[in-house]
């Protein structure tokens, strides 16, 4: 799910997006996107869609209009990488890659360039552990959950600040202060 601050996108099995007014939940429109939809961000003005079964599709979304303005890293995700997980930094989307590809692109919302190949970026390469699920931003770092490990990275340089680990993926949010990470598999929740 996302929330653009008026209105909630959610994910519909995979191959469409619909947009529920927060106010009172009344459907407002319904967007295709390629399928495989797993994971949604939110700029200030439009909606990323990251869809794994799509080539390494990343669909922009106007969100007053619902008009799709473009897809991104169809020529950058390979043998198997495909997109799993989606965050904004305020001036970028990042996009970690899964099944098999675990690297980290970068797209200039902006423009629409794209930074990074397969592996991500000088630095990043091999940091990132299989079965990638969920990623935040805190305001200077993003974090990477995987099969237990949590990873973060300064987006301005793209330092690697650590591998942490964790019981199982999961998702993962930032709350102001620290970063929350869910398990996915009936365990306690981490805070960092």
């Amino acid at each position: 799910m996302a929330f653009d601050g008026a209105d909630i996108w959610i994910l519909n099995s995979g191959d469409s997006v619909t947009e529920l007014r927060a106010s009172d939940g009344t459907n407002l429109k319904t967007v295709s996107v390629p399928p495989g939809a797993v994971s949604m961000a939110f700029d200030g003005a439009n909606i990323w869609v990251a869809s794994y079964k799509a080539t390494g599709a990343v669909t922009e979304i106007q969100a007053s209009t619902g008009e799709v303005l473009g897809s991104f890293l169809n020529d950058y995700v390979v043998d198997g990488g495909t997109p799993i997980s989606i965050a904004f930094d305020g001036a970028n989307m990042w996009v970690v890659t899964d099944y098999e590809g675990e690297g980290v692109l970068k797209i200039q919302v902006s423009n629409g360039e794209v930074f990074g190949g397969l592996y991500g970026f000088v630095g990043l390469q091999g940091t990132f552990s299989a079965d990638t699920i969920g990623m935040a931003f805190d305001g200077v770092n993003m974090w990477v959950t995987g099969f237990n490990e949590l990873t973060a990275f300064r987006t301005s340089d793209l330092a690697l600040l650590g591998n942490f680990s964790i019981w199982t993926q999961g998702a993962v949010a930032f709350d102001g202060a620290n970063v929350w990470v869910a398990c996915s598999f009936g365990c306690d929740v981490n805070k960092f």
